[in-house]
């Protein structure tokens, strides 16, 4: 007998929350022959933070939702291990075609030997076992795999547009509009999917726009934990930081680093007010672990800035929620007042870290 989903969910959320994303278990997962297995074992490693919110969603919604953000990942690993970037391009447009066919198209090569460490290794087994999950694809409803489908297609052209991009300003995006666009094509467009598939319903003008401001707070907190990483593969989101292309540890570049990830996390808490509003628009019934997952989402996203604010040495309020993200988000499921006071906090503690940072800007000229 199948165990149900509400049991698993227990499973791998304790999986998810336990796991060394540092030093994953290859072996173990290349094992894995079950799609459905094989797919919630693997969704730490590719999505970190984000897994625990996909596996809080209501089943029909956290599979998809799952298998959506999988197929996300591997577009990712196209764009971050591919070191030609025509070819890289050509992956990502065919990878993102591929859902058109029935079953669907063999995915693009991707070398096992361009993976530099254990994290890119994950994600390179994740696009060599992709069969896994289009198995778990092709047992989705029509309408969800439309979705899917129409998400993939429209983030591999976005990605693909960066990499012009990138390429044509040798190897950085030079403006904050197109640091905003490439965190649509990225993030924005997954939680627009996400969000239509919770509603129920197409989103109106104003929540897509709070959306995608969303998408720029998340996709931020990535941008600002990998610049050294990205650094070394050539690309970079801040214009100051084009001399240190290839070379993170040159004389400078540490300054220079420490600047970059400011005004970067800046730009993102600029955007904090849009998380709260989109919340309270997409009305949600009395008993729903979308709100959990909403809370855990913006739990971890407040983690990672205010850390990124004391590695940056300002001093940022300490003391307030701790403990696990995930563990202060569950009872939203069952409180819309105790999700609109954990979000109102939240918001606070990253409108205070804003404001610790810009202190830290205004006694420091040389960060400017």
């Amino acid at each position: 007998m199948e165990i149900p989903f509400a049991i698993r969910r227990l499973s791998y959320l304790g999986y998810g929350l336990r796991v060394d994303r540092d030093h994953p278990r290859l072996d173990h997962l290349a094992s894995l022959e079950d799609s459905e297995e094989f797919c919630w074992r693997i969704l730490p490693h590719a999505a970190r933070s984000f897994a625990v919110s996909i596996t809080l969603l209501p089943e029909r919604i956290a599979r998809t939702a799952a298998v959506g953000y999988l197929y996300a990942r591997m577009l990712d690993s196209y764009e971050d291990l591919q070191p030609d970037r025509k070819q890289g391009r050509q992956a990502l447009l065919r990878f993102g075609e591929r859902l058109d066919h029935e079953p669907p198209d063999p995915v693009p090569t991707l070398a096992a030997n361009l993976a530099r460490d254990r994290r890119d290794r994950i994600h390179a087994l994740l696009v060599q076992r992709c069969h896994l999950v289009d198995d778990l694809y092709r047992k989705l409803d029509a309408e969800d795999r439309s979705e899917i489908c129409g998400l993939i297609k429209r983030m591999s052209q976005g990605m693909a547009w960066a990499s012009l991009r990138f390429e044509a300003q040798a190897g950085v995006l030079d403006s904050e509009d197109e640091v905003r666009r490439y965190c649509h094509a990225v993030i924005g467009e997954p939680a627009l999917f996400v969000l239509r598939l919770v509603a129920g319903r197409r989103l109106d003008h104003q929540e897509e726009k709070e959306a995608l401001e969303v998408s720029e707070l998340i996709q931020l907190a990535n941008v600002t934990r990998d610049i050294e990483r990205d650094l070394a593969r050539g690309v970079a989101y801040h214009r100051s930081l084009r001399p240190f292309l290839g070379s993170a540890g040159a004389p400078g570049a540490r300054e220079a680093i420490k600047t970059a990830r400011i005004e970067l996390t800046l730009m993102a808490l600029e955007r904090v007010h849009a998380y709260r509003r989109l919340s309270d628009t997409i009305r949600l019934p009395a008993f729903s672990f979308p709100r959990s997952a909403s809370v855990a989402m913006l739990s971890f996203t407040e983690q990672h800035y205010r850390h990124q604010a004391i590695l940056a040495g300002a001093e940022t309020p300490k003391g307030r929620r701790r403990g696990r993200p995930v563990m202060r988000a569950l009872p939203a499921t069952f409180s819309r007042r105790w999700t609109e006071r954990s979000l109102a906090g939240l918001e606070r503690d990253l409108h205070a870290t804003a404001a610790s940072l810009r202190a830290l800007e205004a006694v420091s000229p040389g960060n400017r």
